[in-house]
């Protein structure tokens, strides 16, 4: 059954009519067609991750780049390089670790989850892996051979190649680690407060370094074990039911046209049946299986409570996040991200050391905000200038019966913001977004663009109201907690507490997880045992 979009508000390339999802030979199949793609096809395969345990979730990355960059059956590891990238630009993995709403309930509740801007439990997810890739459309024949080939026709992984993987990927995390500590900061702090939020961090954030290094010293001291997780999670992989595939391809008319007997055929041939696997449903219609899961580990390894990371940067992070809205309270309005811009913005104007560079994210599915800042190594400044930043903003919209020029202004950017085009390579893979996150059984992105227009409505009428409203709100917020980001060198960073009675925190209290990183706890409640395993994604 084919459902036509007619909502031009989609996106911009996208030509009216001319997107579709279908269900072929079980698998989920989005066409979508843009005005120009310059001769390439994007095509973006999906393979679902709920036959796993969410003790598992740490090895996935380690078996897609296994599944990639080792040697085939019938192809070297050279060779195989060689050949990808004869048919296309190179074949890369993606976690897609999504917020899903749930289906909508019955009338008389009191949130329609039927809005994309819901705040909501956040028992829904979809988690998938994505192979990526762009190709001609005369090579598309060749490149789907090749990942059904790599995807599916597996083969014993070497102990030499398990670990050479790990230690790469090791070496990619402690740089960005290092590089982008105001990110790690956001990803460590939200994941307190949203089950999403719990499983990027395991895979983005400082869990995934501490679970790298713990797979690499089991290649050495329990390796059998190991590679017997590897080989479980592998097979549970590729012998995931269809129903929980997704195969997405983005390209100009013509183009899809001459595709289509070849992704056919790929489907139809290239996938392996497994007609006594897992049946899949839709994530909006039924909790995932990691829930209980996720929640236990997350009061273990993410509990809210202020913490002090140390690792290698030349740029102290320093942030605060707190609850504006409980889930199943509310329906967000857009008008709080209007506000929320403007804060961002206009920040500079409301602290005395304009040096600091403080952002502002607001989540309005997690109901929570935080303020971030970085180039800053004075964690108690820091949150003074917060402090000081929601009281200024207070005083500056009270103390006027009307809404001040640059308050306009920073909606007009806010919506704005909302509209920035996107490369043509990921059209389609916001479409498999808006496909996965809606509570609709069918118009999913129909419904999802209705509600973008609705947000984009909400905006342009804030109001001095409004402004008062979510100001109120965040003077309020709660169950709040900070992350500090800072190199061994910050004595403050160290001595940092949130609590009235200060504690002075020394290296003996760290735990060491390899290469000059530490989790260092400043809440006596807090607990260093992580006991869990490890997508905005970075």
């Amino acid at each position: 059954k084919y459902i036509e979009f007619q909502e031009e508000d989609i996106h911009p390339l996208l030509m009216v009519n001319q997107s579709r999802v279908s269900t072929e030979h079980q698998v989920m199949l989005a066409e979508t067609v843009v005005a120009a793609s310059y001769g390439m096809l994007f095509v973006d395969f999906g393979i679902d991750l709920r036959d796993l345990l969410l003790d598992e979730l740490v090895l996935v990355p380690v078996i897609a780049r296994l599944m990639l960059q080792t040697a085939s059956f019938d192809y070297s590891k050279e060779l195989l390089n060689h050949k990808i990238h004869q048919v296309s630009t190179g074949i890369s993995h993606e976690l897609m670790l999504l917020d899903v709403l749930p289906k909508k309930k019955d009338k008389g509740t009191s949130v329609d989850h039927q809005s994309s801007y819901s705040v909501h439990e956040g028992d829904h997810l979809a988690t998938k892996i994505f192979f990526r890739g762009q190709c001609m459309v005369e090579n598309l024949n060749e490149y789907l051979s090749l990942l059904q080939e790599l995807v599916f026709q597996g083969r014993e992984f070497t102990k030499v190649e398990i670990e050479t993987v790990i230690k790469e990927l090791i070496e990619e995390a402690q740089s960005w680690v290092e590089e982008e500590s105001h990110i790690l900061a956001d990803i460590r702090m939200e994941a307190r407060y949203s089950n999403q939020g719990f499983l990027i961090e395991q895979v983005y954030g400082i869990s995934q370094l501490q679970n790298l290094h713990s797979l690499l010293l089991k290649t050495e001291s329990d390796f059998d074990s190991l590679k017997t997780a590897l080989e479980r999670a592998h097979k549970a992989l590729v012998q995931s039911h269809r129903s929980g595939m997704v195969f997405s391809v983005t390209g100009e008319p013509e183009l899809l046209e001459e595709a289509r007997p070849i992704v056919d055929e790929f489907l139809t041939d290239g996938i392996p049946n497994n007609d006594e696997g897992t049946v899949f449903l839709h994530p909006r219609d039924a909790p995932h299986p990691w829930i209980k899961s996720i929640v236990k580990a997350q009061k273990v390894s993410s509990p809210i409570a202020d913490e002090v990371l140390i690792v290698a940067t030349p740029v102290a992070s320093v942030g605060k996040i707190g609850v504006l809205y409980p889930a199943a309270e509310t329906t967000i309005n857009g008008s709080t991200a209007a506000v929320a811009h403007y804060l961002s913005a206009a920040s500079y104007l409301y602290r005395k050391d304009r040096s600091q560079h403080i952002s502002i994210n607001y989540r309005p599915r997690h109901g929570t905000l935080q303020f971030l800042s970085t180039q800053d190594d004075s964690p108690e400044s820091t949150l003074e200038s917060l402090e000081q930043l929601r009281e200024s903003l207070s005083n500056y919209i009270l103390d006027k019966d009307y809404l001040p020029e640059d308050a306009q202004q920073a909606i007009i950017g806010a919506v704005a913001k909302e509209q920035q085009p996107e490369r043509i390579s990921q059209v389609g893979w916001h479409l498999l977004i808006d496909l996965l996150s809606s509570p609709d059984e069918e118009g999913s992105t129909r419904s999802n663009a209705k509600d973008r227009i609705q947000w984009r409505q909400e905006m342009l009428l804030t109001t001095r109201e409004d402004f008062i409203a979510f100001v109120n709100d965040l003077l309020a917020w709660r169950d709040t907690s900070v992350a500090v980001v800072s190199s061994s060198n910050s004595k403050e960073a160290l001595s940092f507490s949130n609590n009235d009675t200060s504690q002075n925190i020394t290296d003996a209290n760290a735990t060491d997880i390899g290469q000059q990183l530490s989790l260092i706890p400043v809440c006596q409640h807090w607990s260093c045992n992580f006991t869990t395993s490890s997508t905005h994604q970075r």
